[in-house]
């Protein structure tokens, strides 16, 4: 008996797939939408979306790609206060409260500080997840045994 590259190094059986094609062909997408009339209410309408996904699709999905979140906001918000606060502290004590004007500009400074570190460790991240997506997209796996595979050419 002859193997390829598709075959389960396991068991040898050619019912095998890839983690994309399993993914994708155990995850259902929709939407839906109805409208009804009530007389206390009147016309209501509601809209929405629908992901269902099997176990096997479940277990074979990609890596989650990283990226900005509303708690970074928050943060660079009060590392740019902090940063407003700090020379507020520091004018007052020589008697000169400064202007919004320079507020703004520390603020802004302070804000763009945040983000330059942050966006150095997302990029790290990123490049990092650009490599399990890689791996991802060529790992397979047997649907006769469950076992699973990364092939080393699998284009």
């Amino acid at each position: 008996m002859m193997t390829s590259a598709y075959n389960c190094p396991r068991c040898g059986s050619e019912n095998t797939s890839t983690f994309p094609m399993i993914h994708l062909g155990g995850t259902t997408k929709g939407s839906f939408g109805a409208v009804s009339y009530g007389l206390a209410a009147g016309l209501v309408g509601t809209k929405g979306k629908t992901n269902t996904q099997n176990l096997l699709a479940l277990q074979t999905s990609p890596p989650t790609k990283p990226g900005y979140a509303a708690g970074d906001l928050i943060l660079g918000i009060m590392v740019g206060g902090t940063f407003v606060l700090a020379m507020v502290s520091a004018f007052s004590l020589f008697g000169y409260v400064p202007v919004p004007v320079f507020s703004f500009i520390i603020f802004a400074a302070g804000l763009a500080c945040f983000y330059y570190f942050r966006s150095k460790q997302v990029n790290e991240k990123v490049n990092e997840w650009r490599q399990a997506i890689q791996q991802w997209e060529n790992s397979s796996m047997c649907l006769k045994c469950g076992n699973a595979w990364t092939a080393q050419t699998h284009k």
